[in-house]
């Protein structure tokens, strides 16, 4: 198939999504994309073409609106000078991804972005920011949806189905797979940006009826309200390298996902991919990232995340199945990735 436009990658966060982000990089890298990326990340993006210099602060971000609006217009006019058709894509949320919209409508150019949540999570809820997104959906070309949970509320506010693709999030994977032998003496790993929606508060109360088990909770985030942990937690309380995250991977039993609220989660994807036993709420969209039989479902309660433990470390036949499952599991989804990947290759290149 013959290509017939450039893309265009804007990452444009300081670490949202960054996981996702760099796989849709990597994934889409056989077209041969133009990368722009925020300069605190040009790290993971070596590839990179240019960065911005993009402030955190919100009235400093303001300011440096018309600035980047002016580097981004004359890079478009570099392309169309040189009669090179571009289309744009933002693998997630921005709030400068409105100026890439506006540049898109004005230039006549097909714009993409990926919306991750459609709506706040419970202790995070941005209006302002809500509203931006909605505005991105509306002068994008095409939207790309990482589950059917969260499209369904694009698709009550009225957008249009055919406006609003679903690519799942891709599997992500680490150099080596799990292979820790049974024990029943279970060490339990909670892997993420700490966040009131997570629901880590349940998984500290069950650690406290479950003293037989080792727990770790590792991430960067608000700890504020964490304030009483049973001795048999610990805690890392900083931004992970992917060293540090592989490492805790591969040293635990158990990856619990105990989230009271959910859109989707790369954490779960990347237990996925790392073949790691997971317990996991059914909430949201995780229920659509893997099939039923590979982890153990339950709901955001305490009791039943001692129930699950147990039964994991009661059952070495349990934790031996969860493997396996996980395994097929994850060349399954890989190939749905696949699948959908060269859809939106189609859809992009050949878009008018």
């Amino acid at each position: 198939m013959q290509i017939s436009k450039k893309l265009l990658f804007f990452y444009l966060s300081k670490s949202a999504c960054l996981d996702y982000s760099i796989s849709m990089s990597s994934a889409l890298e056989n077209e041969n994309p133009d990368v722009f990326v925020n300069r605190s990340n040009k790290s993971s993006f070596p590839n990179h073409n240019s960065s911005f210099h993009i402030p955190s602060n919100a009235l400093l971000l303001i300011c440096y609106v018309p600035i980047f609006a002016l580097r981004l217009f004359r890079l478009l006019r570099k392309y169309a000078l040189n009669s090179i058709p571009v289309v744009l894509y933002s693998p997630s949320f921005h709030p400068l991804n409105l100026i890439l919209a506006i540049a898109a409508r004005i230039y006549k150019l097909p714009y993409f972005i990926t919306v991750h949540d459609y709506e706040s999570h419970l202790g995070e809820e941005n209006k302002t920011v809500e509203f931006i997104q909605k505005l991105c959906i509306k002068l994008s070309s095409n939207s790309i949806f990482l589950s059917d949970h969260e499209r369904s509320k694009a698709l009550i506010d009225g957008f249009e189905k055919n406006k609003l693709m679903l690519i799942p999030h891709p599997v992500l994977q680490i150099t080596h797979k799990h292979s820790l032998e049974h024990s029943p003496n279970l060490t339990v790993l909670f892997l993420g940006r700490i966040r009131k929606y997570k629901g880590i508060e349940i998984l500290i109360e069950a650690a406290k009826e479950l003293p037989q088990f080792k727990f770790t909770i590792a991430g960067d985030g608000d700890w504020t309200e964490l304030q009483s942990f049973p001795s048999n937690i610990a805690c890392i309380r900083k931004k992970l390298t992917e060293e540090e995250i592989s490492q805790l991977l591969l040293n635990h039993h158990v990856l619990v996902l105990p989230y009271v609220n959910a859109s989707q989660s790369g954490i779960l994807s990347l237990g996925l991919g790392t073949n790691i036993p997971m317990i996991i709420t059914t909430q949201g969209g995780l229920v659509e990232q893997i099939n039923a039989d590979s982890a153990l479902w339950i709901k955001p309660e305490t009791i039943e995340i001692i129930e699950a433990l147990k039964s994991i470390s009661y059952s070495k036949q349990t934790y031996k199945t969860l493997k396996e499952e996980l395994e097929k599991e994850k060349y399954y989804r890989i190939n749905i990735f696949n699948e959908k990947l060269d859809s939106l290759k189609s859809y992009l290149f050949l878009h008018q």
